[in-house]
């Protein structure tokens, strides 16, 4: 084991180690090729990015829509107009129901695009938890999501086999 005065003399021998376990993980989860459509191997950032735009944005384009079909499986099932005068959906939301929910919520996971843990809403609640359920209130009453919350992050997470395959994430 090393003493302080050996980290000091000798200087910081533990940022190689550090830098090493971030480096081994992106090597893990970094996606170096992908298999386009006609089968072809892509291994430069743009033809990646292209390749997965073009894979999801056909994989979430708006499908037919079949109405009558959509009626007869939903037949019976309550609507949300026909709830709208539930008071349990129009009273506002409470610092309590924010706070029991924040606390369900696992921490350690990795944040937004706001860069904020959910671990700092659980040790800062008594904190900000009036302004939170007052925003969100705010977005309640007026319908009105800003664009901000609306952003999100997407990371693909390589489940099995091939990772040149798209549909393997």
């Amino acid at each position: 084991m090393k003493s302080k005065q050996d980290e000091y003399e000798k200087g910081d021998q533990g940022t190689k180690e550090f830098h090493k376990q971030f480096n081994e993980k992106r090597n893990k989860t970094y996606i170096y090729q992908l298999e386009n459509d006609p089968n072809q191997i892509v291994s430069t950032t743009p033809e990646i990015l292209n390749t997965t735009f073009e894979f999801f944005s056909e994989l979430f384009k708006e499908k037919p829509h079949y109405p009558q079909l959509a009626k007869k499986i939903l037949k019976g099932i309550t609507s949300i107009e026909d709830l709208q005068n539930n008071e349990d959906l129009t009273k506002p939301i409470t610092k309590t129901e924010l706070s029991w929910i924040i606390k369900q919520m696992a921490t350690g996971k990795t944040p937004g695009p706001d860069g904020i843990a959910i671990g700092f809403y659980h040790k800062c609640w008594h904190i900000i938890g009036d302004d939170f359920t007052q925003v969100l209130n705010e977005i309640h009453e007026k319908g009105i999501i800003p664009d901000e919350i609306k952003n999100g992050i997407i990371t693909l997470v390589h489940k099995k086999n091939e990772k040149e395959d798209l549909r393997n994430y």
